[in-house]
């Protein structure tokens, strides 16, 4: 019993183990596949501003070029390519020969 004041008041008395059992049934919870669930289907994404493209272009002249040394990479790739499909039918000809041109042959 507290005396606030001029009034008595009195708590609640406190409940027996027996009757705390009877008081609240506990729930079988699988607080992990609940909190998977909040995560996947529950929170959204956040939203990123929509930019056109044209906001992206403007702020680099060069956007979506090729870079010339790559160009010249490229090309000199190519050529070695060439050079060695040549050089392996020139080694497939008997030695002492050449390949003719069209206008020669005929």
């Amino acid at each position: 019993m507290i005396n606030a004041g001029k009034q008595i008041v009195s708590k609640d008395s406190v409940p027996k183990a027996s009757d705390l059992n009877k008081l609240k049934e506990r729930q079988q919870k699988n607080y992990i596949k609940e909190n998977l669930n909040k995560a996947v289907f529950e929170m959204k994404p956040p939203s990123r501003p929509n930019k056109p493209e044209d906001d992206v272009k403007t702020l680099n002249k060069n956007y979506g070029k090729v870079p010339n040394y790559l160009n010249k990479y490229k090309e000199q790739r190519e050529e070695e390519i060439k050079n060695k499909v040549l050089e392996e039918e020139r080694a497939k000809q008997p030695p002492g020969t050449r390949l003719m041109p069209e206008d020669e042959r005929i």
